[in-house]
């Protein structure tokens, strides 16, 4: 005895044809060769944003640290290239906080130390600025001032003398 299954909602069905197919992938190859080239300059400008903002939230940390301390606070940034690092000091030389470039892919103008007063204001009082270039797009920049009263700020061109 042989069972016949009625399957009608396959009735017409023929699947897609190998032209359909090549066509698709075809069109998706230039959809992601045109997109692709942004999304890299997307990645790169986020990368290096997220850093000066890392670096502005330390600058931030150290002047409040200063003013709840009421004593001096460090900030030290070493090694200018791409093998940078920032730290936080507190008198006699302890580490507070520290960030530091962990991919290689951001580099640091200048090696700079920073000190915050207990009023939070900069000593000596000059404002001082950080720029962080991309190092495969030196285009790709982002400057972190400090100014003397102590506010910071992220500006993304280094045209800027200030924070606005």
């Amino acid at each position: 005895m042989t069972v016949k299954i009625n399957r009608p909602f396959l009735r017409g069905f023929r699947g897609f044809t190998l032209v359909e197919l090549m066509v698709t992938v075809a069109v998706l190859a230039i959809l992601l060769g045109v997109a692709a080239p942004s999304l890299v300059d997307l990645l790169r400008q986020n990368r290096i944003t997220s850093v000066a903002n890392e670096v502005l939230g330390l600058v931030q940390y150290g002047r409040s640290e200063a003013i709840k301390r009421a004593s001096e606070i460090n900030l030290v940034l070493n090694d200018p290239g791409t093998a940078w690092s920032a730290t936080l000091e507190a008198g006699g030389g302890t580490v507070i906080r520290t960030v530091s470039n962990i991919g290689g892919a951001i580099s640091l103008s200048s090696e700079q130390t920073l000190t915050f007063d207990y009023m939070g204001r900069l000593s000596p009082v000059v404002g001082v600025s950080f720029i962080f270039t991309h190092a495969s797009d030196s285009s790709i920049a982002r400057v972190v001032f400090v100014e003397p009263s102590g506010r910071s700020c992220v500006v993304k061109t280094s045209s800027a003398s200030s924070c606005q």
